[in-house]
C-alpha cells in the first residue's frame, strides 16, 4: 500500500522557492521606489528653479498698467503739478537662469546706471520670489532704448512705464506738496487694507500727496499675454485700462501764492493767506524750500546730505510746524480777555514811561521814552508793553490761558495735511510738569504781550485774526470742496468743508478789535503803517518776538539771535476776503520787514 502526505503538509523547498520570489519582489519594488524618490528630489529639489523658470516663460507674463497720477490745480483750474512719463527697469528674480550674465549686461551696457548696481541686483535676488524688483528707478532713453534691444536675451528684464511729477514752477510751494517715492515694506503693510497698493508702487511721502494719496493714485489695470520659453509675446490674453487719478483743485490761488513766494525769497520765514469767509488757504509758503523734482526716482546721498545738514533747514515746514513767540500779535487775545473778563475798560487809562516795575523787577517798554497815559486803543495802535504788562497782571495766566485754547492756540487746527504741530500755552501746571520749578509772577506778564514761553504757528496766527475779520472759526483746508462734479471722478472723495461756528466773543469787544487793528495801520503813529493802501483799508498788527533777552538797549546782536518779525492783517476791513499772516525768522521789527512783505501779498491778491 502506497502511503499518502498530510493534506496541510508543506514542501520545504517550495517554501524556500517562494521566499527567493518574494525577496526578489520587494528588492525590486524598494530600487523603484528609490529612484522615483530620487528623481523627484532632483526634479522638486536640485532642477525645482530650472523648471519653474521654464514653465513662467512658456506659460503667461502679467504687465500692470500704472494709472496717471491726479494733477494738483490751483482755485482756478491752473495747473501747479502734473505729469510726464518715466521708465522704470524692473528685474524677474524667478526668470533669472544666469545671474552673472544678466548682472555683465548691466553693468556694461547701461549708460546711467546706479553706482551700487551690483548691490541692488544681489538684494533682488534675494527678495520673495514671483515679485518684481525695482532695479533703475529712472532709466534713461537711451537706457530704454538699449534694454529694448535686448528684450529676447534678458526677459527676466522689464520696462515699467510709471508716472513722474512734473513741477513747473519749480520749488513754489514745496513743502505744501510733499514727493513722491517707492512704497517700502512698512508702508505696503500699513496700507494693506486698501487693496489698491504693491510693491514697487510710487506713492506721496509728505504733503498734499501723502495726505490724498488714496484719492491722487488712481486704479491699476494690466495686461496678460502668452509667452513662449524665450519670454516673446505670443498673444494678448486679457486687458483691463487704469483709471486716472482724481485732479486735485486746491483753493490756493496761484499768482497770490507766486507773489507770497516772491515776497519771502531770500529769507527764513513763512507766510499763510487764508480765506476768512470758508478758511481756504489762499497762499501758502515756507522758506527756505527745496526742489521736489530731486526727489524723483528716489533722491542720491548727496543731494539728501546736503539737504539735511543746510542750517537754513529747507525741509522744515515753518507755516504749519514752525513754533514761535508771537509777540505783539498777541496783545489782541489779551485785551480781548481783559474787556471779556471786566479787568479794563475801552476809556480807563494806564500811564507808560517807558517800563513798569513788578516787585524788584523792572520790564522795559519797547519804546524808551514811553507812550504817556494811554488807552486800550490807543495801546494796541501803538502796541504799547507797559500798558499790557498791567492788564495782564489783573488777568492772571489762568485766564490769559483760558482764553489762549479759546481761540485755538496750544491745538491743532485741522488742516487737512498731517504734520502740523499744536503750539504752546503755559500755566503753572505745564511749568510743574516739565520740571521747570513753580510759576512767576513776571512770566505772566511776559506771555500776556505774545513773549517767553507763548508758541503759536503762522498758520494758527492766520486763523486767529481771520476769525476776528468775521467773527467765526472756520476749520483750514488746501482742497475746494466743490468741484466733484467738474473733474474727473475716483473711488474716493474729498470730505466735505467743515462749517462755520460763531467766535465766542461780545460784539461790542469784537467791534473795538476792528476798530484798533484799522488805526495800527492806517492812522499816524501806527505800527502797521508800511501796509497801508489809499485804495481799500486793510487792519492789521505788528509783532517782534525776542529769540535772546537783550540786556542792553541798542546791543548788536548776531544774525541768528536777532528777533522775529511778525505782521498779520486782513482786507478790505470792511469785508474781507484774504487774511495773512507773515512771519520772518530773526528778520528785525515787524512793522519795518514783515509788514511790507504782507502788502506784497495783498497786492497781489486783490489786484490792487
Amino acid at each position: 500500500m502506497i502511503s499518502q502526505r498530510p493534506r496541510d503538509f508543506i514542501d520545504p523547498q517550495w517554501e524556500i522557492r517562494q521566499a527567493k520570489v518574494v525577496r526578489r519582489f520587494s528588492l525590486l519594488g524598494l530600487f523603484i521606489i528609490g529612484a522615483l524618490a530620487i528623481r523627484f528630489f532632483q526634479i522638486q529639489v536640485l532642477e525645482g528653479l530650472q523648471y519653474r523658470q521654464r514653465a513662467a516663460l512658456q506659460s503667461s507674463r502679467s504687465v500692470v498698467l500704472l494709472p496717471e497720477r491726479g494733477l494738483i490745480l490751483d482755485r482756478n483750474g491752473e495747473l501747479i503739478v502734473g505729469n510726464q512719463p518715466g521708465f522704470r527697469l524692473r528685474l524677474y528674480p524667478d526668470a533669472v537662469t544666469l545671474p552673472e550674465r544678466v548682472l555683465q549686461f548691466l553693468e556694461t551696457e547701461l549708460l546711467h546706471k546706479p553706482q551700487d548696481m551690483a548691490e541692488r541686483f544681489a538684494n533682488a535676488m534675494k527678495r520673495r520670489p514671483f515679485r518684481p524688483e525695482t532695479l533703475v528707478d529712472l532709466l534713461s532713453r537711451d537706457d530704454v532704448a538699449r534694454v529694448y534691444a535686448k528684450r529676447y536675451e534678458y526677459p527676466e528684464l522689464s520696462i515699467q512705464t510709471v508716472p513722474i511729477r512734473r513741477y513747473p514752477h519749480d520749488d513754489v510751494a514745496a513743502h505744501l506738496f510733499g514727493y513722491l517715492g517707492e512704497i517700502n515694506d512698512k508702508e505696503l503693510e500699513r496700507m494693506k487694507g486698501f487693496g489698491a497698493y504693491a510693491a514697487g508702487d510710487i506713492i506721496g511721502k509728505q504733503g498734499l500727496e501723502e495726505f490724498y494719496d488714496r484719492l491722487l493714485f488712481g486704479s491699476k489695470g494690466f495686461e496678460i499675454f502668452r509667452v513662449d520659453a524665450a519670454g516673446r509675446i505670443q498673444e494678448l490674453l486679457q486687458t483691463e485700462p487704469p483709471a486716472p487719478g482724481w485732479d486735485l483743485v486746491l483753493t490756493i490761488d496761484l499768482p497770490t501764492q507766486l507773489a507770497a513766494e516772491k515776497a519771502l525769497q531770500g529769507k527764513r520765514g513763512a507766510i499763510v493767506a487764508i480765506d476768512p469767509n470758508t478758511g481756504g488757504i489762499l497762499a501758502i509758503v515756507s522758506r527756505p524750500a527745496f526742489l521736489p523734482e530731486k526727489f524723483i526716482g528716489g533722491i542720491n546721498k548727496n543731494d539728501w546730505n546736503e539737504l539735511r545738514d543746510d542750517p537754513g533747514h529747507p525741509l522744515e515746514y515753518r507755516a504749519v510746524r514752525g513754533q514761535y513767540p508771537p509777540g505783539s500779535t498777541f496783545k489782541l487775545l489779551t485785551a480781548i480777555a481783559a474787556l471779556e473778563e471786566r479787568i479794563t475798560t475801552e476809556g480807563e487809562k494806564v500811564f507808560c514811561p517807558g517800563h513798569y516795575r513788578l516787585g524788584r523787577r523792572t520790564f522795559r517798554c519797547w519804546k524808551a521814552g514811553g507812550h504817556g497815559a494811554v488807552k486800550l486803543h490807543d495801546a494796541i495802535v501803538m502796541s504799547c508793553d507797559t500798558y499790557f504788562y498791567e492788564i495782564s497782571r489783573r488777568l492772571g495766566i489762568q485766564k490769559i490761558a483760558e482764553y489762549a485754547r479759546r481761540f485755538g492756540f496750544g491745538a491743532l487746527t485741522g488742516l487737512d495735511m498731517g504734520g502740523e504741530k499744536p503750539g504752546l500755552v503755559p500755566d503753572p501746571a505745564w511749568k510743574l510738569r516739565t520740571n521747570r520749578g513753580p510759576w512767576q509772577e513776571g512770566e505772566t506778564i511776559i506771555v500776556g504781550i505774545g513773549q517767553g514761553s507763548i508758541l503759536a504757528t503762522p498758520l494758527q496766527m492766520a486763523r486767529f485774526y481771520a476769525a476776528i475779520a468775521n467773527g467765526g472759526w472756520l476749520v483750514p483746508s488746501h482742497v475746494r470742496h466743490d468741484f466733484a462734479s467738474t473733474y474727473r471722478p475716483a473711488s474716493v472723495e474729498p470730505a466735505p468743508h467743515p462749517v462755520s461756528s460763531p467766535l465766542d466773543v461780545s460784539p461790542w469787544v469784537l467791534e473795538s478789535m476792528q476798530r484798533a487793528l484799522v488805526s495800527t495801520v492806517n492812522d499816524p503813529g501806527g505800527t502797521g503803517g508800511h501796509s497801508r493802501f489809499r485804495q481799500i483799508l486793510v487792519a492789521g498788527k505788528t509783532g517782534t518776538s525776542q529769540v535772546v533777552q537783550q540786556k542792553e538797549r541798542g546791543e548788536e546782536l548776531a544774525d541768528h539771535l536777532k528777533d522775529h518779525a511778525w505782521f498779520v492783517a486782513y482786507a478790505p476791513a470792511e469785508k474781507a476776503t484774504i487774511a495773512v499772516a507773515v512771519l520772518v525768522e530773526h528778520g528785525g521789527g515787524g512793522g519795518s520787514v514783515a509788514a511790507p512783505i504782507a502788502r506784497m501779498v495783498l497786492e497781489a491778491y486783490l489786484k490792487l
